[in-house]
């Protein structure tokens, strides 16, 4: 019986194996669709920025009043 339970084992080995193979290249794929799409996202960010005038130097200034504001909102009254 124990020889005969070999290829079983290994074909399940097998499946496995492939089941694995086939995830992980799934993954890897849908990591590199995320990457791209960040990159197309980052690059229409800098050109509506661009397009709109809007500088880091401004996106900065921005930032430090939204964060104002938020404390200013949470404060205990």
């Amino acid at each position: 019986m124990g020889d005969g339970q070999m290829p079983q084992e290994n074909q399940a080995e097998d499946d496995d194996a492939r089941r694995v193979s086939a995830f992980q290249a799934r993954c890897a794929a849908v990591r590199q669709q995320t990457a791209d799409e960040m990159a197309r996202l980052a690059a229409r960010r800098s050109s509506l920025q661009a397009q709109l005038g809007i500088t880091t130097e401004t996106m900065a200034r921005w930032r430090v009043e939204h964060e104002r504001m938020l404390q200013q909102a949470t404060k205990p009254t």
